[in-house]
């Protein structure tokens, strides 16, 4: 399912790119940028933990940069928790008004954190799936969209936490925080 979201979505990505450098904590290497803080330091719902560029599979052709980010969420239970997931910008100057923000949010790709759409590899369990939707979202960054794409909660992080399975409610804090700060940098140009 795509959905364009508004400027909630615009605050994740100036808040990545100036966060990118000036993070609290440096972003770790390998998997263990998965792994939060422990303890979790407070945060607001989609502040970002730690961002750092990605490469290989998750990087969405025709993106100029795609940047995994780890993020504050919430649980059903209202409890601060992380979530993962990847962001994809344009090539190019934003237009005066901003990008235009697309979050994508992923069919079951599994229930192991390998199968979260930011882990992907060849030979992961949901690498072709995830190949085929990339396929597709990257036509909208190449079109000038920036594209979220949350892991959801539970997904990708190496903390145990509720997979999303069950209701649509499960999802929805994943994927209405994964966008809160992308306009925060006038230079980033998302908003719209």
């Amino acid at each position: 399912m795509l959905v364009i979201t508004s400027a909630r979505a615009a605050l994740l990505l100036g808040q990545v790119l100036i966060s990118s450098g000036t993070s609290a904590w440096p972003p770790p290497a390998g998997l263990a940028f998965y792994l939060p803080p422990s303890p979790l330091v407070a945060g607001a719902a989609g502040e970002v933990i730690w961002s750092r560029q990605v490469s290989g599979a998750a990087v969405l052709p025709g993106a100029a940069e795609t940047r995994l980010v780890l993020y504050h969420s919430s649980t059903l239970a209202g409890q601060d928790t992380a979530v993962s997931g990847t962001i994809s910008i344009p090539p190019g100057q934003p237009p005066a008004d901003g990008w235009p923000v697309l979050n994508w949010t992923h069919g079951t790709t599994g229930v192991a954190d390998i199968c979260a759409p930011s882990r992907d590899a060849p030979g992961h369990p949901s690498h072709i799936y995830n190949q085929l939707s990339d396929a597709t979202l990257s036509q909208w960054v190449k079109r000038g969209y920036v594209v979220l794409k949350t892991d959801y909660e539970g997904l990708g992080t190496l903390v145990p936490t509720l997979i999303w399975w069950g209701p649509p409610k499960h999802a929805a804090p994943s994927i209405s925080c994964s966008p809160p700060a992308t306009s925060t940098r006038p230079s980033v140009g998302a908003g719209r």
